[in-house]
């Protein structure tokens, strides 16, 4: 399987290789990083060989990519492209020519093929935003951990499609999996998020194949110490990225022994320790999510997420719907609004838009009080709560 290459150049080589060395100890894909303390050192790099993504300072703009390669690749830089430049030769007879059409354009399509993304760290504190095309352009002062996850998310999101492509191949002959991915999340406490999660699952078990996947801490019956979620990510992230178009692809059914069944609920536990679900990062569980999706035969996933999940906005973006349990205390209303207000700074305004329009805020019938658990869950499907949950599942069409 390719490492994916991440290319680094910046005059502050402290910041750099900090840099750099975070992201191969941190990174949860496998990553190779190119560093570059002059901009000739990497436009050498670039005649022979490309990056998933460059990080730059402000002191080489990503648009002067553009710029460099409406030029001849093969060309031998002695010094700075920049001199280039001044002197006439790289534009042409004069300054006027440097944004010229065809020389954009030339140089748009030759940074496009050597570079998938390009993210441009500001000298101040600035949102993080696409600034055109493959341009993205965020603060340098944002934690290598924010940054990583973002490298992470664009890696993620630039090798989906050719992955997807290679799963339908390999599953040529065979009915091409789909499954429909549905998150119960809710940064609000005792809202009845778990037991939707159950309800669910077993309403939509009557439909097609269903798996309810569970984060909850400490959880009395959906929460084992062994062959729990915890082990079931280890054993998959083990020596394997999951997006990998390698020969080393696989079914879910070489991991059916993490499913467990109760009253018609086929789930996955979580685990007893809660520190180990927390080490679960949101990389990992978007690729058990696309193993689901693609490379089960489960019709229906329900995932009961954590409240306090790390990257949950990227999580959520691969579901179809989120249910949202809400509360009307003045507490609860402020947990969502502050809920929203961290979306709106990790995404842009067109992600944030999107992933509001698959979130529904709902409003649950009161829970039933039961001596034990387990009479609980039986009788909460012929109460209030449970004819309210069939209700969602017809109105936001997640039978069809």
């Amino acid at each position: 399987m390719r490492n994916s290459v991440i290319g680094i150049c910046d005059v502050n080589t402290v910041y750099m290789k900090k840099l750099a060395e975070y992201f191969m100890q941190k990174a949860d894909i496998p990553l190779q990083v190119m560093t570059f303390s002059q901009d000739r050192q990497l436009f050498r790099y670039l005649q022979k060989g490309n990056l998933d993504i460059l990080i730059t300072g402000e002191e080489l703009p990503l648009e002067r990519l553009r710029q460099w390669f409406g030029v001849d690749l093969s060309m031998e830089f002695s010094e700075s492209p920049e001199n280039y430049r001044k002197s006439g030769e790289w534009y042409g007879e004069g300054e006027e020519d440097r944004d010229s059409p065809a020389c954009s354009n030339k140089g748009g399509e030759e940074v496009r093929k050597k570079i998938s993304w390009g993210i441009e760290l500001k000298d101040s504190f600035v949102k993080t935003e696409r600034s055109g095309g493959f341009f993205i352009k965020t603060s340098r002062y944002h934690s290598s951990a924010e940054l990583l996850a973002l490298v992470t998310e664009l890696i993620v999101q630039n090798r989906a499609d050719s992955d997807c492509d290679a799963w339908k191949k390999d599953t040529a002959g065979r009915r091409e999996r789909n499954g429909c991915m549905i998150g119960i999340y809710s940064p609000i406490h005792r809202c009845g998020k778990t037991s939707l999660s159950v309800l669910i699952t077993e309403l939509l078990a009557k439909k097609g194949k269903s798996l309810m996947i569970c984060m909850d801490h400490y959880s009395e019956i959906f929460a084992e110490e062994d062959e729990n979620l915890a082990d079931l990510i280890y054993r998959i992230s083990g020596g394997d990225n999951l997006r990998s178009a390698g020969e080393k692809l696989c079914d879910f059914e070489l991991y059916t022994d993490f499913v467990r069944e109760w009253q018609g609920v086929s789930y996955i536990a979580a685990s007893v320790s809660a520190e180990d679900t927390v080490e679960i990062s949101s990389v990992q569980f978007c690729n058990l999510m696309d193993l689901l999706r693609y490379r089960s035969d489960y019709e229906y996933v329900v995932v009961d997420f954590r409240e306090d999940m790390e990257g949950i906005h990227r999580i959520l973006k691969q579901c179809d719907v989120v249910f949202m349990p809400c509360l009307e205390d003045c507490s609860s209303r402020s947990k969502l609004l502050m809920f929203e207000k961290s979306l709106k700074e990790l995404m842009d305004l067109e992600e944030y838009e999107e992933l509001m329009k698959k979130i529904h805020q709902i409003q649950l019938p009161y829970v039933i009080e039961a001596g034990d658990m387990e009479n609980y869950y039986r009788e909460l499907l012929w109460s209030d709560f449970g004819n309210a949950a069939g209700r969602l599942l017809e109105q936001y069409d997640v039978y069809s």
